[in-house]
């Protein structure tokens, strides 16, 4: 949006949909959410030119939450496949456990 119309800028990197997106470091992150019955451990930003493969999430994230707190990505929500409702954070290294 360069304050009027909207510019495409380039295609996603899957079929995103159901996932959750936050602002990390100036880099937009995807998290999950494919509609497919596919995998939706799906993890990628955004530099302002490409996207990049970044993890695998450590569940199929679908319809949950993520946000940044303290430089690092939380993702919320219940696994697709066991039904278990996680909440695990990225330090931008490795995903960790933080609660069930």
């Amino acid at each position: 949006m360069n304050g009027s119309t909207f510019t495409t800028v380039g295609a996603l990197p899957y079929q995103f949909t159901f996932g959750s997106a936050v602002v990390l470091n100036g880099e937009i992150h995807i998290l999950g959410g494919k509609y497919t019955n596919e995998s939706r451990k799906y993890h990628y930003k955004w530099d302002g030119t490409t996207w990049a493969s970044v993890s695998v999430l450590p569940f199929d994230f679908c319809q949950g939450c993520a946000v940044v707190l303290n430089g690092e990505i939380h993702i919320l929500g219940s696994s697709w496949t066991t039904g278990i409702f996680c909440h695990y954070k990225w330090d931008g290294t490795s995903w960790k456990s933080v609660s069930n």
